[in-house]
């Protein structure tokens, strides 16, 4: 930071920022060696009872709205790296649970984020803009779901499965098997499966909105 505020010319001594008494624009020395002193923003001579003081005076002020300038830029480009991080290391704290979840569970909250991917400048994904921890609250409380409404159906369709055997034969079985359906309807919910897939679709519509 104080390389960057050099390079923009803020007085400074070898790198060193800040107004001192030494800095040529300040004191200048005639062909007799005697010091003046000057007013860096006017080039004006100080010319008081005591021209050294005045030129303390105006280096001191400098110094101290310097400080307060590179302090206020110092914790913007903190903040600017904190947020470029945040993704990468919320990713690194959460992949303890990850880890930890079950197949159906790493599919669902893989779908679930997707869509907040943050990259690098490379195109590489470096973490997520979304809460991780509500994003696989999100697929618990969708899975819970499924398993509710499997138990409250599973009597009632294993009926309709029995009576399904009973009225049709094997031909009529075998076209049933191959996912035929009414062209223009939706498929209607018979098993857990379709019950997650449609639960899924309507989670993630409404994380786009």
């Amino acid at each position: 930071m104080a390389q960057e505020f050099a390079k923009r010319g803020v007085m400074n001594q070898n790198g060193r920022l800040g107004a001192t008494l030494d800095d040529p624009s300040i004191c200048k020395r005639d062909s007799d060696g005697v010091p003046h002193f000057y007013n860096p923003e006017t080039g004006q001579e100080f010319r008081g009872d005591n021209p050294r003081r005045q030129a303390q005076e105006w280096a001191d002020d400098y110094n101290r709205e310097l400080a307060r300038a590179f302090n206020n830029a110092c914790e913007e480009y903190e903040k600017h790296l904190r947020q470029e991080a945040e993704p990468k290391l919320a990713v690194m704290k959460f992949k303890s649970k990850y880890d930890k979840l079950d197949d159906i569970r790493k599919g669902m909250f893989d779908n679930v984020i997707e869509d907040y991917e943050v990259k690098d400048s490379n195109g590489d994904v470096i973490g997520y803009s979304c809460d991780l921890d509500k994003a696989l609250a999100l697929v618990d409380k969708q899975i819970s779901m499924i398993q509710n409404y499997a138990k409250a159906h599973a009597p009632q369709q294993e009926q309709q499965d029995q009576q399904v055997q009973q009225n049709t034969g094997p031909a009529l079985d075998m076209k049933t098997s191959s996912g035929a359906v009414n062209g223009g309807e939706s498929a209607p919910i018979n098993s857990l499966a379709a019950a997650m897939e449609r639960l899924q679709d309507e989670q993630l519509e409404k994380l786009r909105k």
